[in-house]
């Protein structure tokens, strides 16, 4: 009873003070965990900031795969308002690609070393869309979820934010044909607003789109090799 009765008179004297202290921690907490990841990956580097180009990257990887089995790529996006298309078949790297780009992003506005030997950025903020999920509780069905998402990118454009958008397979929710016309008008919308995009898509009409936006859309693809019954990734950009 005792005891009770100090800690109550405690969080009495102290309640101003205690959500100021739990904040701090949390911020230590978050720099330390910061300083243990620059501590176990020597190798990464800082990046560079720059309004010249959007990204500028070489080796880059993604820090979550051992690096045993990462495959590095060079990357770069000269310039705002491009969106840089990625096919090739299932399994080819297009995906994780796409979260190596992401995850690096946000690494880089964080403060933290980035998993490459080079890395140059322009200070934007990121917005994907590449996990959407359908929700029972909200009556909402996949692809509702998707055209939400898609909107709200859309909307921030529109209200003039400077973003890099990462895009997994726009629209796969419908059938190929609406797909194929959503995300066109997915693209012209983007282009319109002046964004930066990379989107990866098996639409291999959607890529064949380069020729009517004048230079602003760069095409690039992951290939695999097939030997026999044997079929091989690479994983090279």
């Amino acid at each position: 009873i005792q005891c009770i009765g100090r800690l109550e008179k405690w969080k009495s004297r102290y309640r101003d003070h205690f959500e100021p202290w739990v904040e701090r921690m949390a911020e230590t907490d978050a720099l330390i965990s910061l300083a243990t990841f620059h501590f176990n990956f020597p190798e990464f580097c800082f990046p560079d900031f720059t309004d010249a180009e959007m990204i500028k990257a070489t080796a880059l990887g993604h820090p979550l795969i051992p690096v045993d089995h990462r495959v590095c790529n060079d990357f770069s996006i000269a310039g705002e308002e491009k969106i840089v298309m990625i096919t090739g078949a299932n399994m080819a790297g297009k995906s994780t690609f796409l979260r190596t780009v992401g995850v690096n992003m946000v690494l880089a506005m964080t403060g933290a070393p980035v998993c490459a030997s080079r890395f140059t950025v322009k200070p934007v903020a990121v917005f994907t869309s590449m996990r959407t999920s359908d929700s029972l509780l909200h009556h909402e069905s996949y692809f509702y979820a998707e055209l939400k998402r898609i909107k709200t990118i859309v909307d921030e454009l529109a209200q003039g934010r400077k973003m890099l958008i990462i895009l997994d397979e726009i629209l796969k929710g419908t059938n190929s044909e609406d797909k194929h016309r959503g995300s066109q008008a997915v693209l012209e919308r983007i282009f319109a607003l002046g964004g930066t995009a990379i989107i990866a898509t098996h639409d291999l009409d959607l890529a064949k789109s380069e020729s009517l936006f004048g230079g602003r859309m760069i095409n690039l693809c992951f290939e695999i090799g097939i030997d026999g019954s044997e079929v091989s990734f690479d994983y090279k950009l």
